[in-house]
């Protein structure tokens, strides 16, 4: 018999359809020039933050159609046996339900669902639908809540965000599109929040932010964002830091699923061992801008919820 949860949390990712055939992040990466943002931009969301008396009242729901995904802990959780989560369903107008292995129902700091993917390669998927495949020119946010508890050194960590070909990687045979967001726990300068950006024959592109809280066992906030096309940011602990593609990137590719947890490179000869408890994760799309208010509007809503 199966129950729905009203309490359970989010978070994390894997690769597209089948982890085997996909490759590891730092797979033929060629790693972006960062730097934190110059431009503004932070100093304009912070104060965002700061002036936001209404950011406890700001529901995700306020976004409407540009509502992408919003899965919730506290909602849309469906338990299987012996306490596993069956399935995940996302909160926003037009939802999709994400299932897969073993997760388990957990509980945040603060009383808040949680879904824990405490095994190896444990990930749930949704078949790609058209809301899903992310285009090349739109602007995105990505946030969510995650808590990074166990790592090996050196190998892919959780994914909030996987979206990647099935027909495997760069050279392995065919070069694909996609995109993977997500926080490891990797080596003492490689342990925060990860953006890749797959583009086919170009390479991929790896955006790292340079705060690297991931090992200390909380639950942390990260953002990312795709700007005009061709601009990707990061945003973690505070700091924003961004990369420019020399052109825009369309990182949908048809047929293929998104998942979110645990990531496991079967055909390298060991593969990761994570343990994550995803909070909340919000996926929003607009033609528009973002504006700094918007992002403080999503960033207050996580902070005050988890109490970061």
């Amino acid at each position: 018999m199966r129950t729905t949860l009203a309490c359970i949390l989010l978070l994390a990712g894997c690769v597209g359809d089948s982890p085997a055939t996909n490759p590891p992040p730092d797979s033929g990466v060629t790693d972006a020039t960062t730097s934190p943002d110059s431009s503004g931009t932070d100093a304009a969301i912070d104060a965002a933050l700061d002036a936001g008396a209404d950011a406890a009242a700001w529901s995700p729901s306020s976004l409407g159609n540009e509502l992408v995904l919003w899965l919730d802990g506290d909602k849309g959780v469906t338990l299987g046996d012996a306490g596993t989560v069956a399935s995940w369903k996302d909160q926003s107008p037009s939802p999709v339900t994400f299932s897969g292995g073993a997760a388990l129902a957990d509980l945040s700091d603060n009383g808040h669902g949680v879904v824990n993917f405490s095994q190896t390669g444990v990930a749930f998927y949704t078949n790609s639908v058209p809301k899903l495949e992310l285009g090349a020119t739109d602007d995105l946010v990505i946030a969510g809540v995650v808590q990074t508890i166990q790592g090996v050194g050196g190998l892919p960590g959780a994914y909030l965000w996987a979206k990647t070909s099935d027909h495997g990687p760069i050279g392995f045979p065919s070069p694909f599109h996609g995109l993977l967001f997500g926080a490891d726990i990797k080596t003492a300068t490689r342990n925060g929040a990860d953006l890749l950006v797959y583009n086919g024959d170009a390479g991929i592109t790896t955006l790292q932010s340079s705060q690297t809280p991931f090992s200390d066992k909380k639950y942390h906030l990260i953002v990312g964002r795709r700007i005009g096309g061709t601009t990707f940011s990061i945003r973690s602990e505070g700091v924003e830091e961004t990369t420019t593609l020399p052109g825009a990137v369309d990182i949908s590719e048809i047929g293929s699923s998104v998942g979110i947890g645990n990531v496991t490179w079967s055909y390298i000869n060991f593969p990761g061992t994570f343990a994550i408890k995803l909070g909340e994760l919000i996926v929003v799309r607009r033609a528009g801008n973002f504006s700094a208010q918007d992002i403080g509007h999503i960033e207050g809503y996580l902070k005050a919820k988890y109490a970061l």
